[in-house]
């Protein structure tokens, strides 16, 4: 019996410790929701202290709205297995909501949001600024493709080669600069 009142103690420390990182946590989110667009997968936006902080982020966006005159986009996206897994009437306005599919097999929606997410990590990869940033980092070689370590040492092979002199021209900076957006840790 000991033991389980020693669990029990333990559990509302534990309790109490997340409610001392939670503030940080809640601020964290809260920023990300007024400056950024926010995914959310597998929660159902149904949790207290979420729905707490989100009625606080929709009080400054409602604020930035009327200031701006006009409607900011959402917050976030939610993506749901099924309609009634997210409690999406409450947020309608701050968080959009994405169904996976409108069959009721949970094991079918999870794969359509397994491929969904594939496809969305993959794209990420593919396009956008930041789409290449590990691609002359060497923490990151193992992962690389075929096509990416030709390019890598390619482009080490004109770092070591390029003259000193090269160097101090005036397009060089432009140059490191790009370097250095593809991971390298010292392109000057």
């Amino acid at each position: 019996m000991d033991n389980v009142s020693f669990d029990f103690v333990d559990l509302f420390a534990d309790y109490d410790e997340f409610k001392g990182y939670g503030a940080a946590l809640h601020g964290l989110v809260q920023s990300l929701m007024l400056t950024s667009h926010l995914l959310f997968v597998g929660f159902s936006l149904r949790d207290f202290d979420f729905r707490e902080l989100a009625s606080q982020v929709r009080t400054v966006r409602r604020s930035r709205e009327e200031a701006d005159s006009g409607p900011l986009a959402h917050a976030g996206t939610a993506l749901a297995l099924q309609s009634d897994s997210i409690d999406s009437d409450a947020w309608s306005e701050e968080i959009r909501t994405v169904v996976m599919t409108g069959d009721s097999e949970v094991k079918r929606a999870a794969r359509t949001l397994e491929i969904f997410l594939d496809r969305l990590a993959w794209s990420a990869m593919q396009g956008g600024e930041l789409a290449a940033e590990y691609l002359l980092d060497p923490s990151y070689r193992e992962g690389a493709s075929g096509e990416d370590l030709a390019l890598s040492a390619a482009l080490e092979k004109f770092l070591n080669e390029l003259p000193d002199d090269a160097r101090q021209s005036a397009g060089w900076p432009r140059v490191a600069q790009t370097l250095t957006a593809l991971g390298r840790p010292t392109a000057m």
